[in-house]
């Protein structure tokens, strides 16, 4: 599996406990990693929690436009790697009320966009790898029942 990691990703994961993954650097319109081929469907955002209250206050004209940009995908989710109860006790660097912090991203989920709260770094590469690979098993498994349907 070769993952595309944007440019502009100040943090990339490395990938290294997964046998299956190669990374290159380039440029992915939507997210911050995607697949080799496959920018044009599938996109996975990363942010760290006070990336994303970054991104829901005073980026969120930006933030916003790259979520509708990933409605358009087969496949966008936005992965942070704060949890919930961190999101509930305010555990970031903002005076953003916890409790509108916690609207707006179940507001996000409710318009169709995947805000996976994984807990930690180190689950959020877990996440990002497992989207990305089952992305991948998904696609085949349709290009196989394709096949076999045309004969």
């Amino acid at each position: 599996m070769r993952i595309i990691v944007d440019t502009r990703e100040q943090a990339p994961f490395q990938f290294a406990k997964f046998d299956d993954v190669t990374t290159e650097r380039g440029t992915v319109t939507t997210g911050d990693y995607s697949l080799a081929g496959l920018t044009h469907l599938v996109g996975i955002e990363r942010k760290s929690l006070d990336d994303l209250i970054g991104s829901i206050t005073h980026d969120r004209d930006r933030f916003m436009r790259e979520v509708q940009r990933g409605r358009g995908l087969r496949l966008f989710a936005v992965v942070c790697e704060g949890s919930w109860l961190d999101l509930q006790a305010g555990r970031y660097r903002s005076r953003m009320n916890p409790q509108s912090a916690m609207q707006t991203v179940i507001s996000l989920c409710a318009a169709g966009t995947q805000v996976i709260m994984a807990g930690s770094r180190e689950r959020a590469e877990i996440v990002v790898h497992g989207l990305l690979r089952h992305f991948l098993r998904h696609r085949k498994q349709e290009a196989e029942a394709i096949a076999k349907a045309l004969g």
